[in-house]
């Protein structure tokens, strides 16, 4: 499919860090992550970072990085909020990749955030459906059944949005494997990417972070 007109694609991918504002969810030396030291953590989750070439087609990397606890928190609606989930779940850091293919007119946003423990991990992935209910766009969404499994426990959800006349619509897959939480997250525009397309995506930083040993 032909890319869509710039703006068209600037709200979309606009959209996209709107939405991961509310959710904000090579090989490495692998083993157990230094969950007390942040900056440690974070070394070892950009270890684990996807290349263009781990993904099916072809991508752009347009923005990466780590997502600091206060930085995901102030940018947050509910900033204190934020802040009290954080230090309950025993959130660490995070690392987000966001990337884009203009032939499919996909964005998709990649996340993963290390915690102290697994019933920490386990509580932000429960929690996950809450970050709609903040997000700074209309959403309409309902949660679908995966058709492979993902992690020690996974949910997703079908999006769709019409931003300035631009109807698009996209997926959010959310997982736990051990005191990780990973995150995949689509749009595109309306009928360009379907279910199939974000599960690909979703199992390609899966296996990129299981391949690099972290836990």
């Amino acid at each position: 499919m032909a890319a869509g007109p710039p703006g068209s694609l600037r709200s979309l991918v606009a959209l996209l860090a709107a939405l991961a504002l509310a959710a904000a969810a090579s090989c490495g030396g692998g083993g157990t992550l230094p969950v007390d030291d942040p900056e440690a953590t974070l070394e070892r989750l950009e270890e684990a970072r996807l290349r263009t070439w781990d993904l099916p087609g072809p991508f752009t990397l347009t923005q990466q990085g780590p997502s600091r606890n206060e930085d995901a928190a102030a940018r947050s609606p509910e900033p204190n909020r934020r802040r009290d989930e954080f230090a309950r779940w025993g959130r660490v850091v995070g690392y987000s990749q966001e990337f884009l293919a203009s032939d499919r007119f996909l964005a998709v946003r990649f996340l993963t955030v290390a915690f102290k423990t697994e019933d920490g991990a386990a509580s932000s992935l429960a929690a996950a459906a809450s970050a709609f209910d903040s997000a700074q766009v209309p959403v309409v969404r309902s949660e679908v059944s995966l058709a492979s499994p993902l992690g020690d426990e996974a949910r997703a959800w079908r999006l769709t949005y019409d931003p300035e006349g631009n109807p698009a619509e996209g997926h959010y897959i959310v997982w736990r494997r051990g005191r990780l939480v990973l995150s995949a997250q689509t749009v595109a525009e309306q009928g360009a990417a379907g279910q199939a397309d974000a599960e690909e995506l979703a199992a390609a930083l899966d296996r990129k972070v299981t391949e690099s040993g972290i836990r």
